[in-house]
């Protein structure tokens, strides 16, 4: 089955030093991440995806073609809403990991935990 992803994006968050838009396909959430997330704007990501929470979307797929950076408290925020979701039947997938950043999730094994794919077609129907 091919899901027709809206091209229409929505700026959520532009401040300090990171971008978060938002797209909608079906009952997932796309992510698209640009900049940095550290401890001076995770908090920006956090709210977002506690927002998709709260109105019950539990399918979050997030990209990161254009992250240049995430510290340990980036990751925690993934992790701690990666919980979340999943209690309610839902997961976090991720998309375009750029090499950089997939070499921090390979060390401390987050790629053992989520599922990666190259683009957003495949990520979509890896949701059932």
């Amino acid at each position: 089955m091919v899901y027709e992803i809206r091209c229409q994006r929505t700026v959520v968050v532009k401040k300090k030093g990171i971008k978060i838009e938002k797209s909608e396909v079906g009952d997932k959430v796309i992510f698209y991440l640009d900049g940095e997330i550290d401890l001076t704007n995770n908090e920006y990501f956090h709210t977002e995806l506690e927002k998709c929470i709260k109105n019950n979307i539990f399918n979050i797929i997030i990209h990161m073609a254009n992250l240049r950076y995430i510290d340990s408290s980036g990751i925690g925020v993934i992790i701690k809403n990666l919980k979340a979701v999943v209690n309610k039947g839902g997961d976090i997938k991720f998309v375009c990991i750029p090499d950089h950043i997939m070499n921090i999730f390979k060390y401390v094994r987050l790629d053992r935990l989520f599922d990666i794919y190259n683009n957003e077609q495949k990520a979509i129907e890896a949701f059932k």
